[in-house]
């Protein structure tokens, strides 16, 4: 009997909710299983089975209903495991009463029709299964998956011990004693490396909470609505197990707790613990389990943020990316797997479906956006319009969804999805996406990338020239309400600096980075001072010219600026932040400086061009820019420039009471 007609024999009743589950026969000599149907509807007794999928190169055959399956290694060790775990979650039933639900196994991945039907019931397989099994499959054969089991399984034995009294002051008292030089060979704490002092971990040892932090396993698309919509997860390797709850809980303790036990007198390894601990994706999966259980279904700024943090897990199938989240997304989506349907296609119908639902959120009917454009690779390999969210470029890291800020505290992010037009004015056709504009400015120059290469001789001698260009045709250029450089840093900081002030320590920042790229550019042998001698005039701070051109204010505070820069003013602010933060914050995925027709400046993404047009857009948080390509424009990327000017230029179209521009976006 073939694959195929063991499907067939199984056939799935689509109105009765009709899935197939799996008896486990026998895990030894070889993995025997038995499929059988039951339906959702006559809410059947069975666990669910969440799991990596594991190396196509790695397979291994199994039996299943007298008929040789070819499963990868990973899913053979999940299931060969189950029985333990399940025995453990009901020790008064009997084994032959398991069943289990696997979707490699349970859905015919072959038939793309089967596969459409069988999607949109996952949410109901998750949430009504007695217990989800989730199996952490291991990044290579030497990780310690079962010794940070027992590890994270102590600290919450302690948090027990401990109750009520778990705060900072209890940290202390809670991680005493606990074997800190099992958890990593070595580490670095701000300036201090931790060299083990053990001998007996030599170079190959692995940090084993690290480890359990990098598991592909938590990289799946999948596993967000798995783990969110399951009752109760057991979250298993091998014969070691812990159950979600306890995990959360002890994610929730080193979360709540990182930024007050900085000032704890706790050892370098005690705090990077509290750092390793917080488990990101952990902890979303709980904030989000929360608040399901709360509201009977996912509240609103749930399901936006969802749709955010989603866009960070990887799938194998490129369509996935949608499909993986609509159990919680609760989007009126039907998954298309058949070759006729592109991703394209199936991106388009996400956004349309957002755009219909955009009612419902507070991120705007626009807000996918922060995942599209030719920053984050479009239109790419999958054929891509350049406003549709590129899913797969953002899961891998490569994309660029938003143009880097510097932090301003009590400053909170601008947002203008309300500010202009009408979500009426929005809709989508085809591949085009057409709504209404403000045009806020035009990119007229721009630099060379700044990225991590180093190699930034030449973006310095752009943004100098464009720096002094701007000097040179500023009628009062050393006023801080002109000052090239302010601009400059206004930019880095997306708003004016507070005050426009001199003193401001973020102008300070911005002017550190660029001192720091300059030194490093500068003749090596070079001593400092010959460094240094150049960088004011070519910041726009020559003291000698603003004797010339500005007035004894002016001069007071270039001087005191100049002296805070290579002194210590700011510097214990900074080490928090730190120089070298401050450049890869901008410089990781590639950064341009722009200056644009209106006399000001932008930090844009290295797809920029001149020409380019910074606008703001009906139903969208940021600014964006765009680039005009025949009778439609193309989606470039957000931008970073200061809200002010796009406020003021708002206030202007709203006092002239001006039309909005139409545009459509390919």
């Amino acid at each position: 009997m073939a694959l195929s007609s063991v499907y067939a024999s199984l056939p799935l009743d689509r109105p009765r909710k009709d899935i197939r589950l799996l008896e486990i026969l026998e895990t030894s000599p070889q993995l025997r299983c038995k499929l059988s149907t039951a339906s959702l509807l006559s809410s059947p007794k069975f666990c669910a089975l969440s799991y990596v999928w594991g190396s196509s190169k790695d397979y291994q055959d199994i039996i299943v209903n007298d008929v040789s399956f070819l499963i990868t290694k990973s899913l053979a060790d999940a299931l060969s495991n189950v029985p333990i775990h399940w025995s453990e979650a009901f020790p008064y039933r009997d084994k032959t009463d398991m069943r289990v639900w696997a979707d490699a196994l349970c859905i015919n991945q072959d038939d793309n029709t089967e596969k459409g039907h069988q999607v949109p019931l996952i949410k109901d397989i998750y949430s009504s299964a007695q217990i989800t099994f989730s199996c952490l499959a291991s990044i290579s054969p030497t990780s310690n998956i079962p010794a940070a089991i027992d590890y994270i399984s102590e600290i919450s034995a302690r948090l027990d011990q401990n109750h009520p009294d778990t705060g900072p002051e209890a940290a202390v008292r809670i991680l005493e004693d606990l074997p800190h030089r099992r958890v990593y060979p070595s580490a670095v704490i701000g300036n201090e490396i931790l060299i083990r002092r053990n001998r007996q971990f030599d170079d190959s040892a692995i940090c084993i909470i690290e480890d359990f932090n990098s598991l592909p396993y938590w990289d799946r698309a999948w596993i967000v609505q798995e783990l969110i919509l399951s009752k109760e997860v057991i979250l298993y390797y091998a014969a070691h197990s812990i159950n979600f709850r306890t995990l959360a809980r002890v994610t929730y303790w080193a979360s709540n707790l990182e930024k007050s036990v900085l000032s704890m007198d706790l050892s370098p390894a005690q705090h990077w613990l509290f750092k390793s601990l917080r488990f990101e994706t952990l902890r979303g999966v709980d904030i989000f389990r929360r608040d399901q259980s709360d509201q009977g279904r996912m509240s609103s700024p749930a399901l936006g943020f969802v749709g955010i943090w989603g866009t960070s897990f990887r799938a194998t199938n490129p369509k996935d990316h949608v499909y993986a989240f609509l159990g919680i997304l609760n989007l009126n989506i039907e998954p298309r797997y058949n070759e006729s349907i592109s991703v394209a296609e199936v991106y388009i119908e996400f956004c349309t479906t957002q755009l219909l639902i955009s009612n419902q959120h507070s991120l705007g009917p626009l807000h996918f956006l922060r995942h599209a454009g030719l920053t984050n690779g479009n239109p790419g390999k999958l054929g891509l319009p350049t406003w549709v969210p590129n899913f797969p470029v953002c899961a891998d890291g490569t994309g660029g969804s938003k143009i880097s800020s510097l932090p301003q505290p009590m400053r909170e992010q601008k947002q203008w999805k309300d500010s202009i037009g009408r979500v009426e004015d929005i809709s989508i056709r085809v591949r085009s996406l057409f709504t209404t504009c403000l045009r806020i400015d035009c990119i007229s120059h721009i630099s060379p990338i700044l990225d991590e290469s180093h190699d930034s001789a030449n973006f310095l001698q752009s943004v100098y020239k464009m720096l002094n260009d701007a000097l040179q045709t500023s009628e009062h250029p050393y006023h801080k309400n002109s000052h090239p450089f302010l601009k400059l840093a206004s930019a880095f900081c997306h708003a004016r600096i507070p005050n426009l002030s001199w003193s401001a320590l973020e102008l300070l920042r911005v002017a550190r980075m660029f001192l720091y790229l300059h030194l490093i550019t500068s003749e090596e042998n070079s001593i400092y001072r010959e460094k240094f001698k150049d960088f004011p005039k070519n910041i726009c701070c020559d003291l000698d010219h603003c004797m010339e051109m500005g007035d004894p204010e002016d001069k007071a505070n270039i001087w005191s600026f100049m002296m805070d820069l290579i002194t210590a003013r700011g510097l214990q602010e900074d080490s928090i932040h730190g120089v070298w933060e401050v450049l890869h914050r901008f410089a990781s995925k590639g950064t341009r400086v722009a200056y644009t027709a209106g006399n000001e400046f932008a930090i844009v993404s290295p797809e920029a061009l001149i020409g380019d047009d910074i606008v703001l857009l009906t139903g969208c948080h940021d600014l964006s820019v765009i680039r005009k390509v025949g009778d439609y424009h193309v989606y470039v990327g957000p931008v970073g420039f200061a809200h002010e000017i796009v406020d003021m230029r708002i206030d202007e179209q709203k006092a002239s009471q001006g039309q909005l521009q139409p545009l459509e976006l390919q």
